[in-house]
């Protein structure tokens, strides 16, 4: 069972969230960003529904409290509001998610899963290698790493999706992580690895230049990337759930099903 903080000033919308997320969950309820995190440093919650425009502190000032407490600078955060303006906000503050009032049921329940599914798998990730760049892969959406085929073309494809896998006859859209991120790629592309990865009944092949190994990440080793980093990410920073710190650096612990926005990826299910 885990633990949700829900902070808004607005009794309607706790209850809601409440109502929508259902009995599986513990709850800590807080009314503005002072009891935010109060409760966040004594009940260390796995997630953090926090609601921007509020009395006495408001989200994003106590979002970058939380970040800077090293207690509490892993806890995901899905910043919801009404006002668009505060997403770029959201993205800065490495906010693992922003999600806009009024809320869609399906899309809180789905967003709020996936994010604790990845908090879960934070104990055992793939390590792959993207041109001279590591990042975590959460394991628990691995199927199975295949060499790079010939790929069948996929007209009218969304951005970066740079073929079609055919693997035992099923047909699986191939993702250009490097073309994406713009780096440069460590091998050649007959040596290349797929990643394919499978959530919600979907299934996505990842390119990757390798993988190495299989880790596991301890809660302890899993920090928010920082704000400066995410700020250079644009619209794929909802990809990088977080990450590894390790002697070396921090690893970017990598969503596959996030690199695509959901449009995207409706438009991949009208194609295949």
């Amino acid at each position: 069972m885990a633990c949700i903080l829900l902070v808004d000033d607005t009794e309607t919308y706790l209850s809601l969230e409440q109502r929508v997320l259902g009995p599986a969950h513990q709850y800590l309820l807080a009314r503005n960003g002072l009891q935010a995190l109060s409760l966040a440093r004594t009940e260390h919650p796995d997630l953090i529904l926090m609601d921007m425009s509020m009395p006495l502190m408001t989200g994003d000032e106590a979002i970058r409290i939380l970040r800077e407490d090293p207690s509490t600078a892993s806890i995901p955060v899905i910043a919801i509001t009404a006002e668009s303006a505060f997403e770029s906000v959201a993205q800065a503050l490495g906010c693992a998610d922003f999600l806009r009032k009024p809320f869609d049921a399906d899309d809180l329940n789905t967003r709020v899963a996936h994010i604790l599914s990845a908090g879960r798998a934070a104990g055992a990730a793939v390590l792959v290698k993207v041109g001279q760049h590591l990042f975590a892969i959460p394991l628990e959406v691995v199927r199975e790493v295949v060499a790079m085929p010939a790929l069948a073309k996929l007209p009218g494809a969304p951005r970066h999706i740079k073929g079609l896998l055919n693997l035992r006859g099923q047909l699986i859209p191939v993702f250009d992580l490097l073309a994406r991120l713009n780096i440069p790629s460590g091998a050649r592309l007959e040596d290349q690895l797929l990643i394919i990865c499978e959530h919600d009944r979907k299934t996505l092949a990842v390119s990757v230049d390798d993988a190495d190994e299989v880790v596991d990440i301890v809660r302890s080793a899993y920090a928010p990337l920082d704000p400066a980093i995410v700020s250079t990410l644009g619209s794929i920073s909802r990809a990088f759930l977080g990450g590894w710190k390790r002697s070396e650096g921090l690893i970017p612990v990598l969503s596959p099903f996030r690199l695509l926005p959901d449009s995207s990826v409706a438009r991949l299910g009208d194609l295949l």
